[in-house]
């Protein structure tokens, strides 16, 4: 019996102590998932107030590689990255400037993306990002600057100085979006651009003269083919191991594995039609809807419409894609407005059209309205009645319409009754808003 006992006492010792693991166990499990739920917490919070962006490892290293190996890394827009230089040098590259809405900014040290700011100095490997409906342009020098479009992404990396090529300065652009720029021929300094797609390496280069200079556009199109375009100075382009020339109002699209077709001529821009130049478009209080509308070159497959608040076209209200010639906007408030309109055909954007002013006033005050009421008793049976309002507006006597002359005047004759005769006189306005004019006439019995 008391070897009996004895098991019997070992056995619930036993289980005992495998109760009390199994809790201890459990209990570590939960403090795990605990402490990684608090974690998952704390990352997700420096997610919301530090936004992060493509590793800057990544994006240089895709840089110096293949245009594909940024694919996996970088956002869509345009990207800049250069061979060599000392990451540690701290000579400024360029200026951050003209920034629409929300663009975020990365030192080349640095974790986490930051607020950009208006005059901020861009060095060696830092980065710049524009999300949706931004933009922002980074100035090398008063002549030389790249511009970006919405959801882009830049890194600024110097090249090494060719030892054989004439110039101070050089940069590689790496492109998956839009991306447009301009580099000019100075007495002091010279810059030479390249532009890498997934598909191509474009080399931009104004004319040797002092005051030469490139102006250009690379984008990448919906079916992933590649558009360069030059309006001024020239380029080289190279894909699928072939070299073209591009000269000034010509452009290319490269279609992925394929080399680079023979350049064309960029399409005119479309003849706009409507509203004309310098305008005026009055409203009471519901903006009028404003139809703009042009007619489209041959050949030409869609249209880039853009209105602006400058002339400029640096504070852009629209920038759309349209395949037909026309574009309709109904909340414009009272102000001046510009807009142009620029073709695309095969891919590449031509030079865009002349800009015309649009104004919109908004007019709350009731017309001029001046009547020449009798200040005497009359003894006759009609009153030759005299007024003026403002060009333009309609006028009604007694509730019948008088049609005024071109400068606003008119005159009608009035039927007047023994004793007295009121009458009324209301001016209405193109936008609705009205002016009266009472006046008691005695006819005399």
């Amino acid at each position: 019996m008391a070897d009996a006992n004895n098991k019997n006492q070992k056995s619930s010792s036993l289980k005992r102590r495998l109760k009390a693991g199994m809790q201890m166990a459990a209990e570590i499990v939960v403090i795990l998932l605990l402490v990684l739920l608090c974690f998952s917490g704390f990352l997700g919070l420096l997610n919301i107030i530090f936004p992060t962006g493509a590793s800057l490892t990544a994006l240089v290293k895709g840089g110096v590689g293949s245009p594909g190996d940024l694919e996996s890394t970088a956002l869509p827009g345009p990207q800049l990255a250069t061979d060599g230089g000392d990451t540690n040098e701290r000579t400024k590259d360029a200026v951050l400037t003209d920034l629409r809405n929300d663009v975020k900014s990365k030192r080349s040290a640095s974790i986490a993306w930051g607020r950009a700011q208006t005059g901020m100095k861009l060095f060696n490997r830092d980065a710049v990002q524009t999300l949706g409906k931004s933009g922002a342009r980074i100035v090398f020098d008063g002549e030389n600057y790249l511009t970006m479009g919405s959801n882009s992404l830049v890194i600024i990396k110097r090249m090494e100085k060719d030892p054989w090529l004439d110039q101070q300065q050089s940069f590689m652009v790496m492109v998956e979006g839009e991306l447009s720029g301009r580099i000019a021929t100075t007495a002091q300094n010279t810059m030479r651009v390249e532009v890498t797609t997934p598909d191509a390496v474009a080399r931009f280069k104004p004319g040797k003269e002092t005051g030469q200079e490139a102006e250009f556009k690379v984008s990448i199109n919906p079916d992933q083919s590649a558009s360069v375009v030059v309006f001024n100075g020239t380029a080289e382009v190279t894909a699928g191991g072939r070299i073209v020339a591009v000269g000034a109002n010509q452009g290319v699209t490269i279609v992925p594995g394929e080399g680079p077709p023979v350049p064309e001529v960029l399409p005119e821009p479309p003849t706009l039609t409507g509203p004309a130049d310098g305008s005026l478009s009055a409203y009471r209080h519901l903006s009028p809807r404003v139809k703009f509308a042009w007619e489209a070159p041959a050949g030409v497959e869609r249209f880039k419409f853009q209105l602006a608040t400058d002339q400029q076209f640096e504070t852009l209200l629209v920038e759309e894609n349209l395949k037909s010639p026309a574009f309709t906007h109904g909340s414009l408030k009272n102000g001046s407005y510009f807009w142009r309109v620029s073709s695309v055909r095969d891919g590449c954007e031509g030079l865009a059209s002349q800009a015309q002013r649009l104004e919109l006033v908004q007019d709350l005050a009731p017309p001029r309205l001046e009547v020449a009421f009798p200040e005497q008793d009359l003894d006759t049976g009609q009153l030759a009645l005299r007024g003026i309002t403002e060009p333009g507006a309609r006028v009604f006597v007694d509730g019948t319409e008088i049609l005024p002359d071109g400068l606003g005047k008119f005159s009608c004759g009035v039927p007047l009754k023994k004793g007295i005769n009121p009458i009324v006189v209301e001016a209405v306005d193109a936008v609705g808003n009205i002016a009266y004019s009472t006046g008691v006439v005695q006819r005399k019995y």
